[in-house]
Order: C-alpha cells, then structure tokens, then sequence
C-alpha cells in the first residue's frame, strides 16, 4: 500500500512540472515516467491512462487556491481581515507554487476536459465566497455601501492572479523581478483597501 502511495505521489508531482513545461498534448508516458522514476504501466494503473494522471494532477493543485479562501481560520475573521488574508494567501500560493501559474495560463488559453469539470468548478465556488465575504463587509459597515460585490472580487482576483499568470510577458514590460513578488503583494492589499474600506470604518475597533 505504501508503495502504491508512493509511486502515485512520484507521478502527481512529475506531471506538475512537465504538464505546466510542455503542455498537455506534448508530454508522453515516456516523459513521466522517467521524470517520476515510475514504470509507466502505473500510469495506466492508478490513473486509467494520462487524462485520468492529469485531472489527478489538476485536482491536487488547484484544491490548494479553495484551501487558500474557504477554511475554518479565515472563517472566524471579520471580512475586512479576511480579505487581506486571501490576498496574502493567493499571493504566497502563487509564490511558493511556481508551476500553477503556468498551468492556469494554459488551461485559459488551451482548456482541457478538467476545465469544465474541475477547474471552473473551483473557481466558481471560491469566486462566490469572496463576493459573499465583501457583501458581508457591506452589510457590516465595513467596505463601502456603494461597491458592487462582484466587480470589487474580480478587481481582486484579477490583480493577483494575472500579475502572476502573466509574469513572464510582464518582465518583458516592465523591470519586475520575482524579489518584488512579497512587494507587490503589501501593494495590493494597501490600494485596494485605500478604495473598498468605509470612511468611517476603523479596523481593530
């Protein structure tokens, strides 16, 4: 049995990086098992094949960005807290989780089966909770009674994410470097709540 954990955790982690390197299509069974140091039968085995691989793959990554807005810790936070913690929490994810920013670029240019089923999926449900969270900050006095929830989470989540996905065109832009990633991230919590608190709202209080 630990075997058998063992070897499919060797082909998660191989399919992370290759699948975000070379792209679904271009990686063979050849290339992951070599990668992982697995027989490739074993992909047929424990997955039924490399789609079955690469939604396993999928699932294991992209359960972290749920992890980083829907859990019992932010749950007990305020909403104004609770925001900046999510920025921080996609911010780090993306920091320390190289090979995801390359992958959710590829599945928005060139989307996959595991898109509609697992991705969108995800997206969808912690998209909603953020809208909910800043509803909740409205109702509660805390943001502004004059923001729309869905257009403030997706000012949000799109300056997180597509500073990240988009990095590598961005450098050719602009002189960014990966030492600024922990710069950029005190950046957005500080705009974005210079625009989304109420006036009167003073947090700690």
């Amino acid at each position: 049995m630990e075997k058998e954990k063992d070897a499919r955790t060797k082909l998660i982690e191989a399919a992370v990086r290759l699948f975000a390197q070379k792209g679904y299509a271009a990686v063979t069974f050849k290339d992951l098992a070599e990668a992982s140091g697995v027989n490739s039968a074993l992909i047929n085995y424990h997955f039924g094949g490399k789609e079955g691989l690469y939604a396993a793959m999928v699932e294991s990554q992209f359960s972290k960005f749920a992890e980083s807005i829907v859990n019992p810790q932010l749950a007990a936070l305020e909403p104004a807290q609770r925001i900046r913690q999510i920025i921080r929490n996609l911010s780090r994810l993306h920091q320390s989780n190289p090979y995801i920013r390359r992958l959710l670029g590829s599945e928005l240019v060139n989307p996959t089966p595991c898109f509609e089923t697992l991705i969108k999926e995800r997206a969808v449900k912690f998209s909603r909770q953020v809208v909910a969270t800043i509803q909740e900050g409205i109702d509660k006095g805390q943001f502004r009674k004059d923001l729309n929830p869905a257009i403030t989470a997706a000012t949000m989540l799109g300056s997180v994410h597509f500073y990240f996905v988009g990095k590598p065109i961005i450098q050719n832009l602009l002189p960014l470097t990966d030492a600024m990633d922990q710069e950029f991230e005190r950046h957005v919590v500080e705009i974005f709540f210079q625009g989304i608190l109420d006036p009167d709202y003073r947090e700690g209080q």
